[in-house]
C-alpha cells in the first residue's frame, strides 16, 4: 500500500511525525515524484537521479540522463536488508523525476541549479530534502549515529566504483601521513574521531567498502588494491549532499558518494550479484565499523559474503594466549577490530598462530588469503 503525502517545507515539525511512518512503507511527496520508504536502521540510502519521469509541464533544466540502475539498486536494497537483517529496514528516498527536470543533488539555495523557477519543480527539491532531513533526524534520535549513502552511476573507460568519502584524489595519491590529516575534513569525521574507527582503514583498507567490493572481485578505489584512482579518472568524491548529510561540519551521521560503475547495475550478467555483493559489503562495513546492533536476527560476519570457515581455537581466549587457525586457504594476513572499527594490530604471527595483548571484549577477526579473499570470525576475550 502507498500513502501519499504533501510535505510543505517550513510547516512540518519533525518530531511530531515519526510515529507516521512505518517502516518498510512507502511515502509520497506532491504529484509523487518524490518517495520515502520509511526504516528502522541507521542507514540511509538516497537515489537522486534515479527517475525517468519527464512531465511535459515541467521545463528542462539541463540535457543530463538518469543513473540508470540506481532505482532498481535502490528498490532491491528495501526488501535485501530487511531479509539479511532478519527484519530491519533502511531508509530510503527516491527521486522519480528525471535530472533535466530535477536535479536535487544540489540544496535549496542552488535551487535554480537543481529546479529551475517552476514552483512543482521547487516543491518536489523541498519534498526530496525534507524526507531525507525526516530519515536523517529519525537515525539521529534513535541511533545516534548512522551513514548516508548517495548512490550514483558512472560511465568510466576503468570499469570501477568510486567510494566519495570527501578526500580528493590529490589527497589519496599522498602519504598515509598526509591523508590523516584530513580526517576532519572528510564526510566520515564523526565515526573517526568521536566513533574512534580507523581513519586509514574506513577510507581505503581492507573493510573500508571500497577493500570488501575489490575483494567480492567489483573494482572499486580506494581500496588496498586501488588506493587511488589515476590521473585519467574524474574522481567523485563528494557533492553537496554528502557535504550536507555528512559528519565534516557538524551532526552524527557520516556519507559515502557512491558512484557504481553502471555495466555493474545494469547488465543482467551483472545486476543480481552486484546490487547482493554491494548489500552483503554495506552490513559488513556497518557491523564492523560502527558496532551496530539492529535488534534483529542477526547474520554470523563469517557467513556474510558465503565464504569458507577458517576455525580459531581457543575462542573465548584469554588476553596474552597463543590463538590457532585452520583453514583450508594459505592466510597472508590478519586483521583485528573490536566492535566500535579500532583495528589492533597483530604483534606476532607464524603459519597457523599468533598472539594478542587485547582487553576481555568482543573482537572480529578478518583473514586475508592469498586469492586476495577476506574470511571473518569473531573472539571473545575474556
Amino acid at each position: 500500500m502507498k500513502v501519499l503525502i504533501y510535505l510543505f517545507w517550513g510547516i512540518i515539525y519533525q518530531g511530531v511525525i515519526y510515529a507516521q511512518f512505518v517502516p518498510g512503507q512507502s511515502y509520497y511527496g506532491a504529484n509523487n515524484y518524490i518517495e520515502y520508504i520509511a526504516g528502522d536502521m541507521p542507514i540511509i540510502f538516497v537515489a537522486p537521479h534515479a527517475g525517468n519521469l519527464e512531465p511535459i509541464n515541467l521545463p528542462d533544466i539541463n540535457t543530463r540522463g538518469s543513473d540508470n540502475g540506481t532505482m532498481e539498486q535502490a528498490l532491491f536494497f528495501a526488501d535485501s536488508f530487511h531479509l539479511k537483517t532478519g527484519g530491519c529496514r533502511p531508509h530510503i528516498i527516491i527521486n522519480h523525476l528525471k535530472p533535466n527536470k530535477l536535479n536535487p543533488v544540489f540544496s535549496e539555495s542552488d535551487s535554480t541549479i537543481s529546479a529551475g523557477t517552476h514552483p512543482i519543480a521547487l516543491q518536489a527539491l523541498n519534498d526530496f530534502h525534507n524526507f531525507i532531513q525526516i530519515a536523517y533526524n529519525k537515525v539521529s534520535a534513535d541511533w545516534g549515529k548512522g551513514h548516508y549513502f548517495e548512490l550514483h552511476g558512472n560511465g568510466t573507460p576503468e570499469e570501477w566504483n568510486m567510494i566519495g568519502l570527501g578526500v580528493s584524489k590529490t589527497f589519496l595519491n599522498m602519504s598515509d601521513s598526509i591523508i590523516m590529516t584530513r580526517v576532519n575534513n572528510s564526510t566520515i569525521k564523526n565515526l573517526c574521531t568521536v566513533g574512534g574507527a580507523d581513519f586509514l582503514e574506513v577510507l581505503k583498507g581492507p573493510t573500508s567498502l571500497g577493500g570488501l567490493l575489490d575483494s567480492l572481485g567489483w573494482k572499486s578505489s580506494p581500496s588496498p588494491t586501488h588506493p587511488a584512482p589515476p590521473d585519467t579518472v574524474t574522481f567523485f568524491y563528494a557533492g553537496q549532499n554528502t557535504w550536507r548529510y555528512g559528519s565534516k561540519n557538524n551532526g552524527e551521521i557520516d556519507a559515502t558518494h557512491l558512484e557504481s560503475y553502471w555495466k555493474f547495475m545494469v547488465l543482467s550478467a551483472n545486476k543480481s550479484k552486484y546490487s547482493n555483493d554491494l548489500a552483503d559489503a554495506i552490513i559488513s562495513f556497518m557491523n564492523i565499523h560502527y558496532g551496530f546492533n539492529f535488534n534483529c536476527q542477526t547474520i554470523g560476519l563469517n557467513k556474510i559474503h558465503n565464504k569458507p570457515t577458517f576455525f580459531l581455537y581457543p575462542n573465548p581466549a584469554s588476553s596474552n594466549e597463543f590463538l590457532y587457525i585452520e583453514s583450508p586457504n594459505t592466510i597472508k594476513e590478519l586483521f583485528v577490530f573490536n566492535t566500535i572499527g579500532q583495528l589492533f594490530k597483530v604483534p606476532f604471527y607464524d603459519k597457523n598462530k599468533f598472539k594478542l595483548n587485547l582487553k576481555p571484549d568482543t573482537y572480529i577477526i578478518f583473514a586475508r588469503t592469498s586469492n586476495g579473499k577476506l574470511m571473518y570470525q569473531k573472539l571473545v576475550v575474556q
